[in-house]
């Protein structure tokens, strides 16, 4: 099969279409004064539909231009247009407006994932269990998708997916949302309360003994520390 080329016009030979373009649509509006006074108007109507186009392609000659044809008729053009294939510098020829080229190759995740989306922060991915990691063909890959997904497994297009990724293994641990009282009696603080979450006895000098019974108490229940002075009432 014969392989296919590009080749993309530099900015001369673009003003050089644009110019004959031009001089094509001042032609073609000498025409239209002519017919429209020998009131020929189906001729006009064509000339006007011809013309709307011409200010098209002129439009596109401000952007890249660009020739596919196959292997061969490159290399049989002297034979077929009387000239030699122009040879064009490189550097002359680089695309403007590259367009993204969808890759040919995907990698496709499979395991057990667990996904996040607060609706604010971006979409997260937590692996929990890891089963394979494979490239496939982007045409095929459709049919390893059923597989997966007909035995109950998940999956991920790694190129197709534009939120985070956590390898760890491990399912997330969603925020704890207790909430605790804390009023403290004796210390050389002042006397006060205040409200914490579970968070904070971790960071405040409290015992393990301490955070093992705050972590067992029930809404409304209360302990006092092992040296007392501080009551811990579980509100939420």
């Amino acid at each position: 099969m014969s392989k296919n080329i590009s080749q993309v016009l530099p900015k001369g030979d673009k003003e050089i279409i644009k110019d004959a373009l031009i001089q094509y649509e001042r032609t073609l509006s000498c025409l239209i004064d002519k017919f429209s006074r020998e009131g020929n108007e189906r001729t006009v109507d064509q000339l006007h539909q011809t013309r709307f186009d011409l200010y098209s392609i002129i439009g596109y000659t401000e952007y890249d231009m660009v020739v596919n044809l196959p292997q061969e008729v490159k290399d049989n053009f002297v034979h077929k247009h009387g000239v030699d294939f122009p040879l064009y510098n490189e550097k002359a020829c680089k695309l403007e407006y590259p367009v993204e080229q969808e890759s040919k190759w995907v990698t496709l995740i499979t395991g057990d994932f667990t996904f996040i989306d607060d609706g604010v922060h971006g979409r997260e991915c937590y692996v929990n269990q890891l089963t394979t990691i494979e490239k496939h063909l982007r045409e095929d890959v459709g049919e390893v998708i059923d597989c997966v997904e007909k035995d109950g497994g998940g999956w991920i297009i790694a190129e197709d997916y534009d939120g985070h990724i956590e390898m760890n293994f491990d399912k997330p641990k969603g925020k704890d949302k207790r909430e605790f009282q804390v009023v403290w009696l004796e210390s050389h603080y002042d006397a006060q309360t205040t409200v914490e979450d579970r968070e904070y006895f971790n960071d405040n000098g409290f015992s393990e003994e301490d955070i093992r019974r705050i972590d067992a108490l029930e809404v409304s229940e209360h302990d006092m520390t092992e040296e007392g002075g501080v009551i811990i009432i579980r509100i939420k």
